[in-house]
């Protein structure tokens, strides 16, 4: 878990106290979890615990936007206080050495609230929301690719802008489908903001004279909870998730993919708060499991086994609205973020399957 915004801030739109502070957990002993609403093979078990590090970003900022390739997390953008420009830092953090190297200026302009997803060596960035120089906010359509080098890890000057998005906007459930490209999914833009139903597909090899396919999801009705940032998990390199309050919908070919076939919809069996967290990069695949999301209200991550075709719940502790998610083979962990009140939690939930 690296950055974010600190105990003083009131609510999850402003980013005052920001933090440079980078969490790093490994496994340790075992410890029963028995929240479990809707059996998914076996409720998980808590196995890792924080250890110290010493590496930290290059600058305090909430938000960063993260995506991995080849054990090297690639933390882009993130700003602070919402009103002025946001950071065009990129942070490499090499977890073999723990080591992170640092271009301060590889976005031409600061970002936020990007999405990202990985596909091959490369690293894919699209959207998010600028700070322009009259200190006013708007969204950008641009997406950007960070590139490999011959090693296959991220390179620091490697970050090139190679198309647009049909729409301007941030907080778009992003994801890869397998190796053959990504998804943008959902968002709210341009602005003042507002949630969008469209999804855009691109290839990849990315050509950067070619439209995305962009097509639509169910639109989802208001909310008091403020819904508006999708889940979205890659299963396998041909099926990809996207998830919304009600569906959970499976881009399961490639003609789904560009938009010209539909997908295969799962109704859930219950409302999920995967919009109202509004957690960057919300959807992770858990091995021999499915994918997990997590879910506001109630406060829990929401599984999808694809083998059975089932859904599990299962509670957190705390509420992390704003937080964020990742998984590691069989364990899932959500932490940081703000309960329904606005109040900061430095909370993990972890989850290991068996």
């Amino acid at each position: 878990f690296a950055g974010g915004c600190g105990p003083n801030d009131l609510n999850t739109y402003v980013c005052n106290f920001p933090s440079d502070v980078i969490d790093v957990f490994r496994p340790t002993n075992t410890a029963p979890n028995n929240n479990s609403k809707y059996p998914l093979q076996q409720q998980p078990q808590l196995t890792y615990e924080l250890h110290a590090s010493n590496v930290s970003l290059s600058t305090k900022r909430g938000w960063p936007t993260a995506c991995a390739s080849n054990g090297v997390i690639a933390l882009l953008g993130g700003g602070k206080e919402g009103n002025r420009p946001h950071s065009r830092a990129l942070d490499l953090l090499d977890m073999t050495t723990m080591t992170i190297t640092t271009n301060e200026t590889a976005l031409s302009v600061g970002l936020w609230g990007q999405g990202c997803a990985t596909v091959g060596n490369d690293i894919y960035f699209a959207g998010g929301k600028v700070i322009t120089q009259k200190l006013k906010p708007e969204m950008t359509d641009k997406v950007s690719r960070l590139a490999a080098g011959d090693d296959g890890k991220p390179r620091l000057d490697g970050l090139q802008e190679v198309g647009t998005l049909s729409l301007a906007r941030e907080a778009s459930g992003t994801i890869n489908r397998g190796s053959s490209g990504f998804l943008v999914a959902g968002g709210t833009g341009p602005w003042p903001p507002i949630d969008v139903s469209i999804v855009d597909a691109f290839a990849v090899p990315f050509k950067s004279d070619s439209d995305p396919c962009t097509w639509e999801i169910n639109p989802m009705p208001p909310s008091p909870l403020d819904q508006y940032w999708l889940g979205a998990a890659s299963w396998n390199d041909s099926v990809s998730y996207i998830m919304d309050n009600k569906t959970l919908y499976a881009v399961d070919s490639d003609p789904a993919f560009c938009g010209k076939a539909p997908t295969t919809n799962f109704t859930l069996p219950f409302e999920s708060g995967v919009p109202a967290a509004r957690m960057q990069q919300n959807g992770v695949r858990v091995e021999g499991v499915g994918v997990c999301f997590y879910s506001a209200a109630p406060s829990a991550i929401v599984c999808f086994n694809p083998l059975t075709q089932t859904f599990g719940t299962f509670e957190c502790e705390a509420v992390h609205i704003s937080g964020g998610i990742t998984a590691t083979g069989k364990t899932v962990f959500v932490g940081g973020g703000v309960n329904l009140e606005g109040n900061v939690t430095d909370i993990v939930d972890v989850f290991t399957f068996p």
